[in-house]
């Protein structure tokens, strides 16, 4: 209820919320050009802006005039393949070739193996810049400054980070003269191209096409203007691990009433697939208010539901989530 007396510019927030959920329970059920004047002309970053785009359009041509996209990712963890794995197994409309760091070299080398025509392991991290248009940088926050402060950057690339903690504002020293900064939230289930993917700030101008073109088939593209409201999303993400761990409890305590656990996986993530696609079906109407009316019109006045939510609000269930966000999100504001 108070969601849904919220202002409607946090509209967004919920219908990503609906998002996350119907990807989640998805992922339960299958597991079971440049201007430069003369007083540029020999500066190393112009001299490689000339020679990246050079290349670029050598590519193009080489490629029957499809545009040709280089993403390179500074990192390659979790987030970072899972985003590569996505961007290279759908039919993307970008001809794209992806050069990923070797600081994992177990990640690096299976999604090399796995796309043997598109990724290429880089010696270093300044290889990757080199070899690149577009750059996601997915480190952990602990050592962002440092990684990205050895690193030469040109004007004309398109950096992206998923680093949790930093700010777009943050991340602009370290990536001078790169003008165009981005942040991102990916999650997980973006690598079987499900759920919101975040962008902040939204890719709106004519030199950013690339940048939406090439996030777009991931998922639903939720670009926002604001970094405040991104720092939301970002907090609600949290959600996913709860999300979870609830099936895990309830698959525990249905084992405990000697209920077989393979036939509670099978109904738990059935049911939770066909609340969370209801959910989207009703956020799709754009109406914050349609989470308070499809929880209304889930319960039974005496019935099983309304006693289940009844008593997890009386004991502070629904309050303590709450108390939890403001947390996180307190953190997400506090951090660097």
């Amino acid at each position: 209820a108070t969601m849904a007396s919220g202002a409607r510019g946090l509209l967004r927030a919920l219908i990503a919320m609906a998002a996350v959920a119907s990807v989640l329970s998805k992922e339960v059920l299958r597991s079971s050009n440049i201007h430069c004047s003369s007083r540029h002309a020999f500066r190393p970053h112009v001299v490689r802006r000339v020679v990246s785009q050079r290349a670029r359009a050598e590519d193009d041509a080489a490629n029957g005039g499809a545009t040709v996209v280089r993403v390179g990712f500074i990192g390659t963890g979790t987030i970072a393949e899972a985003v590569a794995t996505g961007m290279l197994s759908c039919s993307h409309p970008l001809d794209l070739h992806v050069t990923v760091s070797p600081r994992n070299a177990e990640r690096a080398a299976r999604l090399a193996a796995k796309f043997p025509s598109k990724v290429s392991i880089a010696a270093d991290n300044q290889a990757v810049v080199d070899s690149s248009d577009v750059v996601c940088v997915s480190v952990v926050p602990s050592v962002v400054d440092t990684t990205l402060q050895g690193l030469t950057f040109r004007q004309d690339h398109k950096v992206v980070s998923f680093v949790s903690t930093a700010s777009v504002e943050d991340l602009r020293p370290l990536v001078a003269p790169t003008e165009a900064v981005f942040r991102a939230i990916p999650m997980p289930p973006i690598a079987k191209r499900r759920g919101p993917f975040v962008l902040h700030p939204p890719a709106e101008g004519e030199d950013d096409k690339d940048v939406k073109s090439l996030f777009d088939p991931l998922g639903t593209l939720v670009e926002v203007q604001h970094e405040k409201d991104l720092k939301v999303l970002m907090a609600t993400a949290s959600l996913m691990a709860p999300y979870y761990y609830i099936m895990a409890q309830a698959l525990e305590w249905m084992g405990a009433q000697g209920f077989s656990p393979k036939e509670g996986t099978r109904y738990l993530a059935a049911l939770f697939k066909a609340l969370a696609e209801d959910v989207m079906d009703v956020a799709s109407a754009g109406d914050p208010a349609s989470f308070d009316d499809i929880t209304k019109a889930s319960q039974t006045p005496g019935g099983l539901n309304e006693q289940n939510l009844r008593t997890l609000d009386e004991r502070g269930f629904y309050s303590l989530m709450k108390e939890t966000l403001n947390e996180i999100l307190d953190r997400v504001k506090g951090s660097k």
